[in-house]
């Protein structure tokens, strides 16, 4: 049985009890008012998110979070190969500036200060809502680049459905899906199952060692998650969710081109379980979630006699209460407490940590102008502490066209990993905050829509400072350490432009993302070779396009992503080539009765192009997937 510390967890329990305690004017009228507000405030804050729909699911179901957003979105993955760590990049942030949450809650692993996202799948239980920069602090704080959000279940309450899908490929690819939903309108039972595994021995060239082509070793991995919900409606206004996660994934680590074989291998088992509770009436929307985290990560490299075990413990809880005064005012208040223990032989001894935030947000909406004000207050037992407001306003010039101008300033704080703090000999307990400061304005328009034909599109530009950048340095005696040595200014500018044609029984999609970002160092100390020089792994220029065409129940799609040099020295003198990896699918959905099938076939890397995220670390030439789905409801 796990044993935490709960400081804090009590006051937040009785506040939450003495809040469900409040009665809203009219009762009766249930849970619908209040989500035709939400949705309001939803579409106003989507110009600071990244947001996906069913189209991008169902073409990128076979697929992980970061293959996911490396297609879908303008954000840069640095991907170490199919099956290998992967993490997110974004407005010149590195992975320590993109945090993952679950439902509000964050889940990155505090030891690192990120996360590998090629752990979570895009299946479809569920959605994915990336919030950017200075909209991230409505959720937690150290965003600079975003906040990646998972929503888990459906909003369905009341029906029957299940998927089952199932892959094979190139290099030993199999694995499948399986989704289950059943209700009767008071209690929901939902589960989710994915299986994925390969040998991931493809053919790369050793351009090193000047020796041809060689098949990929050490390379193969294997990963399941199990995810059941529960969900009980008490009375017209309660409802409670039991939700469980477990993430499993044994990986071999491969080593770089033009390296001597190696036998590496890293094991990582989650578990999670959050209960849920939420109070809903015309007035008042409230939620308390609290989550127990078990997290385990073995890495083995016998050939460097490394052995690395690491266990994170932890219980987080989150209030958020939002009150609406009238149809235009409405008040948001959060309160927070994380306990984390860490076991590790990294450290001298073992390490806990308490982080307690508050958060408080007021939203002004009208039909064609809004105000949103937030302030988020986090202190750790550290000592560290820190006060980050964000001011998002926009207006709708025209009445008759969904135009919006928006713009977004914010202050924000990464603390130091546990990591930089605390490893063995080289952590260091005297970092300061990273601070960052953003601004961003931008131009939204929604065409409306019609029989044949929408189109939105998304122009915004941003400007940011980042101050104390933490990073790993050589000292005097050659032992790499963390310290604040740099500063960085970011600025950049984006552009999304989605459109859909409908000509009969012909569907046609279009997705575009662009982004240009300058990310360079300034004032740096440490190197001034490198100074207002691009950032390593933060390319200038990013691309891609989607299209789909749908016919009769035959669909066509073609895909493809343009990542221009990455830098991987600071002085930018040594630099991995632009890329352009392209992908196609062939498919056909079968409708029967209350059952859709969907065959598929899958081209990826169609033109068979060498290429990396990562510096000698190839990614796989061209390769082959057929995959077929149920579908019954």
């Amino acid at each position: 049985m796990l044993e935490f510390k709960f400081k804090g967890l009590g006051f937040i329990i009785i506040l939450g009890v003495l809040c469900s305690s409040l009665k809203a004017q009219n009762d009766t009228l249930l849970l619908n008012t209040i989500e035709v507000y939400d949705s309001v405030r939803s579409e106003q804050k989507a110009s600071l998110s990244f947001e996906f729909d069913s189209v991008q699911y169902n073409q990128f179901s076979y697929t992980d979070a970061g293959d996911f957003l490396q297609k879908n979105t303008s954000i840069y993955v640095k991907d170490y190969g199919p099956g290998s760590t992967s993490s997110l990049s974004y407005r010149g942030g590195s992975a320590y500036h993109t945090k993952i949450y679950w439902e509000g809650i964050p889940i990155d692993n505090v030891m690192l200060g990120q996360t590998d996202i090629s752990l979570f799948p895009t299946g479809n239980f569920g959605k994915m809502q990336f919030l950017k920069s200075g909209n991230s602090l409505s959720m937690g704080s150290g965003g600079f680049g975003g906040i990646l959000n998972f929503n888990l279940g459906s909003d369905e309450w009341k029906g029957f459905s299940a998927e089952a899908s199932n892959y094979i490929g190139s290099y030993g690819q199999q694995g499948g899906a399986y989704s289950l939903m059943l209700g009767n309108g008071k209690i929901k039972l939902e589960s989710f199952l994915s299986l994925d595994k390969s040998e991931n021995n493809f053919l790369y060239e050793d351009y090193i060692n000047n020796d041809g082509m060689k098949e990929r070793e050490n390379a193969s991995f294997q990963k399941i998650q199990f995810i059941p919900k529960l969900s009980l409606k008490l009375n017209k206004n309660h409802a409670i969710s039991l939700i469980y996660w477990m993430n499993n994934a044994d990986r071999q680590v491969p080593t770089t081109i033009g390296s001597q074989h190696g036998n590496a291998e890293q094991l990582d088992d989650w578990k999670r379980l959050m209960l849920k509770w939420q109070y809903v009436s015309t007035r008042v929307k409230m939620n308390f979630k609290s989550t127990l985290v078990r997290e385990d990560m073995l890495y083995l490299n016998p050939s460097l006699g490394i052995n690395s075990i690491n266990r994170i413990d932890a219980s987080k809880s989150l209030l958020d209460l939002t009150y609406r005064f009238n149809g235009k005012l409405s008040n948001e208040i959060q309160l927070k407490n994380e306990f984390y223990k860490i076991e590790t032989n990294n450290y001298l001894e073992m390490v806990h940590a308490n982080n307690f935030g508050f958060f408080e947000g007021l939203y002004y909406d009208l039909e064609r102008y809004f105000l949103h004000g937030i302030l988020r207050y986090e202190y750790w037992d550290t000592e560290n502490q820190a006060l980050m407001p964000s001011i998002y306003t926009g207006i709708r010039p025209f009445e008759t066209q969904k135009l919006t101008l928006f713009t977004n300033l914010s202050y924000n704080v990464r603390f130091p990993s546990f990591n930089e703090l605390y490893w063995q000999g080289l952590g260091n307990l005297n970092l300061k905050r990273e601070e960052a400061r953003t601004a961003e304005l931008g131009v939204e328009h929604k065409h409306k829509k019609s029989r044949h034909f929408h189109n939105s599109y998304k122009i915004s530009a941003f400007y940011s400072l980042v101050e104390n950048l933490i990073t790993w340095t050589p000292d005097e005696y050659g032992f790499w350490t963390p310290v604040n040595n740099k500063s960085v200014r970011n600025q950049g500018f984006e552009i999304e432009d989605k459109f859909e044609i409908k000509v009969k029984k012909w569907k046609t999609t279009f997705i575009i993302n662009y982004a240009y970002t300058s990310s360079v160092l300034v004032d740096n100390e440490a190197n001034y070779k490198s100074e207002n020089k691009q950032q390593i792994y933060i390319p200038e220029h990013k691309l891609n396009g989607f299209v789909v065409a749908e016919y009769h129940g035959y669909y066509l799609s073609y895909s493809q992503v343009f990542t221009s040099d990455i830098y991987t020295s600071s002085d930018n003198e040594s630099f991995i080539p632009f890329s352009m990896p392209a992908n196609a699918e062939f498919g056909k959905k079968i409708k029967a009765f209350k059952s859709l099938f969907d065959l598929r076939f899958s081209v990826s890397n169609l033109f068979n192009e060498h290429y990396q995220y990562v510096s000698n670390m190839p990614m796989p030439l061209r390769n082959y997937q057929i995959s077929i789905k149920y579908h019954f409801n």
